[in-house]
């Protein structure tokens, strides 16, 4: 039976345990075990892996579903697919910079009126006024609005240094931020 779905449909029919009812229903993928068949074997000790597509002992297929072998491909797949957004966020754990609070962010975005601290262009990302190479954490007080621009040109340098070298006047609402963090006034 085919409809205009990429997905093979076919008819099962299952008769209860009493022999008494008969369903009958449109599986979305018949090389995929049912649920009867899958009960049957996991009291015999095997699992079905989605990655094979075969039964396998029920030790070696994971709570998710799949072989170690089959997860370990998915990872690779998707790793190949989207690089740097995996290896940034490993980065930026290996640096112990965690994410920028949702709260947080929503009200320093309003309190900037969506501005760079630095240059009053469109904000496009996050810097640290502390760096993180410096000892700088991601919490409030030490996170501010930033262009890719400034923050890219200011790097690891403290901020009064930074300034002073750029010659650029920051936001008025920079120093009420830096209130919040004696240190980042250093």
């Amino acid at each position: 039976m085919s409809d205009r779905s990429a997905i093979d449909r076919s008819i099962t029919t299952i008769v209860d345990r009493d022999g008494r009812r008969t369903r009958s229903y449109l599986r979305k993928d018949p090389n995929r075990p049912g649920q009867q068949e899958r009960r049957r074997r996991v009291a015999g000790g095997e699992r079905w892996c989605r990655g094979c597509r075969d039964w396998l002992p029920a030790g070696v297929v994971t709570r998710q579903g799949a072989c170690r072998a089959c997860l370990n491909r998915e990872w690779r797949d998707r790793y190949a697919g989207d690089p740097g957004r995996i290896r940034s966020r490993v980065h930026a754990r290996k640096r112990g910079v965690g994410p920028v609070p949702i709260l947080g962010a929503g009200l320093l975005l309003e309190l900037f009126d969506r501005r760079c601290a630095y240059c009053q262009a469109e904000a496009t990302t996050w810097d640290h006024v502390v760096p993180v190479a410096r000892g700088g954490k991601t919490e409030a007080g030490n996170i501010v609005p930033a262009c890719s621009s400034c923050n890219s040109s200011k790097k690891a340098s403290l901020l009064a240094s930074w300034l002073a070298r750029t010659g650029r006047a920051p936001n008025p609402a920079l120093w009420d931020v830096l209130a919040l963090d004696p240190l980042a006034v250093e």
